[in-house]
């Protein structure tokens, strides 16, 4: 369960490092819009693993 965590994490730093590799290229709007993404899916992720933590609890 922590490694997913983990290689999501991991994913989403990739994103954001090919983003500003690229940032020449990609105009300023576009590379606000992928970060927002990007931190979009962190919120998410965060999320989901509370509650995956909470269900854990309870059923003990």
């Amino acid at each position: 369960m922590g490694q997913d965590e983990t290689t999501i994490v991991s994913q989403l730093k990739n994103n954001n490092l090919k983003i500003t590799e690229r940032r020449q290229i990609i105009s300023p709007y576009l590379l606000l819009y992928y970060f927002k993404i990007a931190i979009d899916d962190s919120i998410c992720v965060k999320i989901i693993f509370r509650f995956r933590v909470l269900a854990i609890k309870m059923h003990k």
